[in-house]
């Protein structure tokens, strides 16, 4: 804020001022007006008793006359030139420090259009590689999700060929069993001299089902040790499969 605008500003304060204190002794004093100097010399009249309405009152009209008097009371006239101020100059004058140029070597021959060209491919250079470094992180990213992909089926394959070889080794073991029963029935009921009918017909039976059962019996074991195979083969890859893993985290 500068200093007339700071002078205009008390200036209005001070109007106000002894406007609210004209109008309030107005009233305390029976409708007797007061002079500026009354106030300042704190000497207040009064009249008769009578409660008079305010006549006036403070208007922007007297407030700006107010301001324009307070101007022109204010004012500096230099005595030598005669020039009118809006203050009182203080008479000091300011010393500002000059400032010395520093010389920045590179900064001393203005860029030619080949600096500015070379400056352009280096940037060029330097945006392609962050973009190709973009792209790799990216193909990572897409390489470890397909390599999480290809993890999930070798588990579910190790899986599948687990429970494969498990349900082998216990056929293997409910059929080695069935066949031992069924062996020795049939030998049983071969002993039996005078077999009936329906002897007859469960040795019948078993002539027929038990050579299937020899038959299975002889071949689970090779099916066994290769789904057994299968499995370590598949249990190996995972493992291989997960060290890779480890380096697209």
């Amino acid at each position: 804020m500068s200093l007339i605008s700071k002078r205009v500003e008390e200036s209005i304060k001070q109007a106000k001022l002894l406007a609210q204190m004209s109008e309030m002794s107005y009233r305390s004093l029976n409708g007797t007006r007061q002079t500026r100097s009354s106030f300042t010399n704190n000497d207040l009249k009064e009249q008769a008793d009578t409660d008079k309405p305010a006549v006036g009152s403070l208007t922007s009209e007297k407030i700006s006359q107010y301001k324009r008097e307070e101007e022109e009371n204010n004012k500096y006239v230099d005595p030598n030139t005669g020039d009118e101020f809006l203050y009182d100059p203080t008479g000091m004058t300011p010393t500002l420090n000059t400032s010395s140029l520093v010389s920045v070597p590179s900064l001393s021959v203005p860029a030619t259009l080949t600096n500015v060209q070379t400056e352009q491919g280096n940037y060029a250079k330097i945006l392609q590689d962050l973009k190709d470094k973009k792209q790799a992180i990216e193909d990572k990213i897409q390489d470890g999700k397909e390599k999480q992909v290809e993890m999930n089926s070798k588990e579910d394959a190790k899986k599948k060929t687990f429970d494969e070889s498990t349900e082998l080794t216990k056929e293997e073991s409910d059929k080695t069993t069935k066949l031992t029963d069924d062996q020795k029935t049939l030998a049983s009921l071969t002993g039996i001299t005078k077999p009936t009918a329906k002897d007859k017909k469960k040795i019948n039976h078993l002539n027929v089902t038990i050579p299937k059962l020899e038959a299975r019996v002889k071949t689970l074991p090779a099916l066994i040790a290769g789904v057994r195979r299968k499995f370590d083969q598949v249990t190996v890859f995972a493992k291989n499969l997960a060290k890779i893993q480890l380096l697209y985290l």
